[in-house]
């Protein structure tokens, strides 16, 4: 019993050494001054800009609104879909309205409705 006890604790000290030694990662001296920011990283965040962009302007599609607050489909709902048009402006969104939300969805996911998927 007092081996295996021993051995345990040497091993658990040994996986404890080798995890502590693997998530160590050293800096390079350039990475290291200070206020220094590396080239690349400022191009990527451009090009990065560019393109969420260009996926705004691609993405498409029919969204499904659903809610059970019917007092605010006048009111709120308009302005809030107006904004989100100007984001996105190939997205057409559909808004359906229930007094019993959680029954519907309910109802139309075992249906598998394709709509509401």
């Amino acid at each position: 019993m007092k081996k295996w006890t021993i051995t345990t604790i040497i091993l658990a000290l040994i996986i404890a050494t080798v995890l502590s030694a693997c998530g160590s990662q050293q800096a390079s001296d350039s990475d290291t001054q200070k206020g220094s920011v590396p080239e690349t990283k400022q191009e990527n965040t451009a090009s990065e800009q560019d393109k969420s962009e260009q996926d705004k302007k691609e993405i498409s599609g029919t969204i499904e609104f659903f809610t059970y607050r019917d007092d605010l489909l006048n009111t709120w709902y308009p302005q809030s879909l107006e904004e989100f048009k100007a984001k996105y402006p190939n997205v057409t969104v559909v808004t359906s309205t229930s007094k019993d939300p959680v029954n519907d969805l309910k109802i139309r996911m075992s249906a598998n409705d394709q709509s509401f998927l």
